[in-house]
C-alpha cells in the first residue's frame, strides 16, 4: 500500500484530506469523513466533533509519518514536481500540518475548550514550528494550467465586487493593502431622474462596495470596485499572518505566555509583507475605526459604521475588544481567502459586518443580525439518497436550514 511503499506521500495525502475536508464540515456540519469508501459502502456521517477528533487523528499521524521520513534522510520520491501547494520539502509540510491544526484548534476553543488548548499546545510545541515568515503562504500553483475559479468569475462573469463591510472598514482605516485588494472605480456615472434630468455620480478613482443583500434591478453597480483576481492568480488557501492572529488569539486565551500584543503586532506585519505594502508600523499606531457606508445609488443602503475599534493595540481594553481587535485584521488578512474568513466571523462575531437590508430567508429562518450560519445541505440529496440525507439531518441534530449553528458556532467567545 502507498502507507507502506511511500510514507510521505500518503502523509502529504492526509493532510490534503483534512486542508479539503474541513472546510466542507465548515459550511454543512456533518459529514462523511471515517467512514468513506469503507468496504461496507455505508456511508455513515460523522458528526462535526466526531469529524474534528478525525481531523486531529490524521493531522497528528501525518506529522509522526513525516517527522521519521525526515529523520531517517528523506528516502522517497521527490514530489517537489508535483507539489502544487509547497516546495516538496517534507518540513514545509509538516510545518503547514501544525498550522492547519492550530487552526482548527482555535475554531473548537469554545466548544471544547480542553481539547482545543491541547491540540494547539501540540503545534505549538511541535519541532518543526509554523509558518511564521511572509513568505511562507500556501497557495494554488496555476503554472500548469489550473484556473482560479474566483477569476473566472471576476472576470468573465463580471460578478465579483467589493463588499461593503470591507469599505468601510479599510477605508475608515485607510488601510494600504485597499489598492492591491480592490479596483477603484474606473469612471465616473451618469444617471437619469424620472424627469430625464442627468447627474454625475463621482466615482472615478474611489474605492465603493456594494452592501449585501442590495436588491437592485439595474447595471450601475458594476461601476464598483472589482478584486485583483484572474485566471491566473493563485488562490491563498493559507498565511503566515493567520497563524500569527491565531497564536495572538492564543495567547489571550491563556494558552501560551507569548505576549497577544506581539503576536497581534507580527500578523499585521505579515500581511504587508506578504503584499509589498509599506507602513504597517504606522498602521499600527492608527486609532481610526470603520467608515459609515453611502450607497450612491440608494440612500436607503446607508449605514452607520459597524467597526468601532481601531488597528492600535490597547493593553488596557477587555479581552472581547482585543478579539474583535485580531479578528477584524485576520479578517482582512486572509484576504481574499472567504471560507475561512467566514467561517471565523460566524465563530467570534468579527469583524461586525453590515446585516442585509432585506432577508428573504425561508420563514425567516435567519436572524437577520445574527445571519447565515452555515448551509442546508444539497438539495436533490433528498430526492437520490434520501437514507444519506436523513442520516446527515440526524447526525446534525437541527433542523437543515441556514440560520442553525454548527458545533463550533457557540455565540459566545469567552
Amino acid at each position: 500500500s502507498t502507507r507502506v511503499a511511500y510514507p510521505s506521500v500518503y502523509a502529504v495525502t492526509k493532510i490534503l484530506k483534512v486542508e479539503v475536508m474541513h472546510r466542507i464540515s465548515d459550511i454543512y456540519g456533518p459529514v462523511v469523513y471515517t467512514h468513506f469508501a469503507n468496504e461496507e459502502e455505508e456511508y455513515c456521517p460523522d458528526t462535526q466533533q466526531e469529524a474534528y477528533a478525525a481531523f486531529f487523528s490524521d493531522l497528528a499521524e501525518a506529522i509522526e509519518i513525516l517527522h521519521k521520513y525526515v529523520d531517517n534522510g528523506n528516502r522517497g520520491p521527490d514530489i517537489s514536481d508535483f507539489d502544487i501547494l509547497l516546495d516538496g520539502d517534507p518540513r514545509s509540510w509538516i510545518r503547514f500540518a501544525n498550522s492547519l491544526r492550530m487552526r482548527l484548534a482555535v475554531r473548537i476553543a469554545m466548544a471544547d475548550p480542553v481539547k482545543a488548548k491541547e491540540e494547539f499546545m501540540r503545534s505549538f510545541r511541535d519541532r518543526a514550528g509554523v509558518f511564521e515568515q511572509p513568505s511562507e503562504c500556501v497557495k494554488v500553483s496555476t503554472r500548469n494550467g489550473y484556473q482560479n475559479p474566483l477569476g473566472e468569475i471576476n472576470r468573465v462573469w463580471g460578478e465579483v465586487f467589493m463588499n461593503a463591510s470591507m469599505e468601510s472598514i479599510l477605508v475608515g482605516y485607510g488601510d494600504p493593502r485597499i489598492g492591491v485588494f480592490f479596483e477603484p472605480c474606473m469612471d465616473d456615472v451618469l444617471i437619469s431622474d424620472e424627469d430625464g434630468a442627468y447627474t454625475t455620480l463621482e466615482l472615478k478613482g474611489r474605492y465603493k462596495g456594494i452592501r449585501q443583500g442590495t436588491c437592485f434591478s439595474h447595471l450601475l453597480y458594476a461601476s464598483h470596485s472589482k478584486i485583483h483576481v484572474n485566471q491566473t492568480t493563485e488562490p491563498i488557501l493559507m498565511t503566515a499572518a493567520e497563524i500569527w492572529f491565531l497564536r495572538a488569539e492564543a495567547a489571550l486565551r491563556g494558552w501560551t505566555v507569548e505576549s497577544p500584543e506581539v503576536c497581534y503586532r507580527n500578523g499585521v506585519i505579515a500581511s504587508f509583507y506578504q503584499w509589498g505594502i509599506d507602513g504597517a508600523d504606522d498602521y499600527l499606531q492608527s486609532d481610526r475605526v470603520g467608515a459609515d457606508y453611502v450607497d450612491v445609488l440608494d440612500p436607503a443602503n446607508n449605514i452607520e459604521a459597524r467597526c468601532k475599534v481601531s488597528p492600535k493595540w490597547e493593553e488596557d481594553a477587555s479581552k472581547e475588544v482585543k478579539l474583535e481587535k485580531i479578528l477584524t485584521q485576520k479578517w482582512l488578512a486572509v484576504f481574499p481567502e472567504g471560507g475561512e474568513a467566514w467561517a471565523e466571523q460566524r465563530r467570534t462575531g468579527y469583524p461586525r459586518l453590515f446585516p442585509v437590508r432585506f432577508n428573504n430567508s425561508k420563514d425567516g429562518c435567519i436572524d437577520t443580525e445574527v445571519m447565515i450560519r452555515r448551509l442546508n445541505f444539497p438539495a436533490d440529496l433528498a430526492d437520490t439518497d434520501a437514507p444519506l440525507y436523513e442520516k446527515l439531518v440526524n447526525a446534525f441534530g437541527k433542523p437543515d436550514h441556514a440560520g442553525s449553528r454548527l458545533w463550533w458556532d457557540t455565540g459566545r467567545n469567552f
